[in-house]
């Protein structure tokens, strides 16, 4: 291998993770999450650990995930423990351990964001990595925070409100992001069948993220070539757009660009373009 360790690192867990891609169905997120909160029955438990023992990719979400909620518990024995006027808020001894324990839990952060994206190159996102990918950066920022109420002497109020204004400006940009339209465009971007490695497009999941997703979803289906079901299943999409944009009461400014896009479409036979049908009415598309 050539490079520095940490690019030779990412190449050796990108290498597993395309083997693990290989022949396999992705895994649902909520059902790691069921799996590390010990949701599972014991059937299901078994399959997943059968899964679990050959597939490194998952094996990297479980670990992320358990990683998250060490990380949380430590910020909460850090506030325990160096709270205002308590015996460890001015100890020379305590005070860098304590600095040092979170700049370790944040590290420990970094590399779950850094094995999450190599995850995502290889399985594309979802709704629930993009949620991960947030949640990551919240949980480094609260530590941080942490260390800034130390540093700054403090009160929990205060770090409360800084924990709170993140957490607005977080939803505020979220509100302002079209997560559809990029899961979309990326997961058809890194396909194989748009670059020849990774996984396939999952035509069902890309329809069912919505109208926004048109876009990309015209492209897959020009990288698949024609395909009566799913050019049905697309013009279900656009009469669903069409509906939403008919009164002034549903209007909004992304479906009024989608709309332009779409309108500045060639109606051929490539993209499918659909004139709505009774057969779309309570179809799940």
């Amino acid at each position: 291998m050539t490079g520095t360790p940490r690019d030779d690192l990412a190449r050796f867990l990108r290498d597993d993770l395309q083997q693990a891609a290989d022949g396999r169905e992705d895994v649902a997120y909520e059902q790691v999450e069921a799996y590390v909160d010990g949701m599972l029955d014991d059937v299901d438990r078994e399959i997943f650990e059968t899964r679990l023992a050959d597939d490194p990719g998952l094996r990297a979400m479980v670990d992320d995930l358990r990683a998250l909620r060490t990380a949380l518990l430590a910020a909460g024995f850090v506030l325990a423990a160096m709270r205002p006027g308590g015996p460890a808020e001015h100890s020379r001894v305590i005070r860098p351990l304590v600095y040092l324990w979170v700049a370790q839990n944040v590290l420990l952060v970094l590399s779950s964001i850094l094995r999450l994206d190599l995850y995502v190159q290889i399985y594309l996102l979802t709704w629930w990595r993009v949620a991960a990918f947030i949640w990551m950066v919240l949980v480094a920022l609260g530590l941080v925070l942490i260390v800034a109420r130390i540093v700054l002497n403090r009160s929990n109020g205060w770090l409360i409100r800084a924990n709170l204004i993140t957490l607005t400006a977080t939803l505020y940009i979220c509100s302002l992001v079209n997560f559809a339209a990029v899961i979309a465009d990326y997961n058809v971007s890194h396909s194989r069948e748009a670059t020849g490695k990774g996984v396939s497009i999952d035509m069902n999941y890309l329809l069912s993220l919505g109208p926004q997703a048109l876009p990309a979803i015209d492209r897959a289906i020009a990288l698949r070539g024609y395909d009566p079901t799913l050019v049905s299943r697309r013009g279900c999409l656009v009469e669903q757009q069409v509906k939403a944009t008919a009164s002034w009461r549903s209007w909004g400014f992304r479906s009024w660009r989608l709309q332009r896009t779409l309108d500045a479409e060639p109606k051929s036979t490539t993209t499918g373009w659909f004139e709505p049908q009774a057969s779309c009415a309570g179809r799940d598309v």
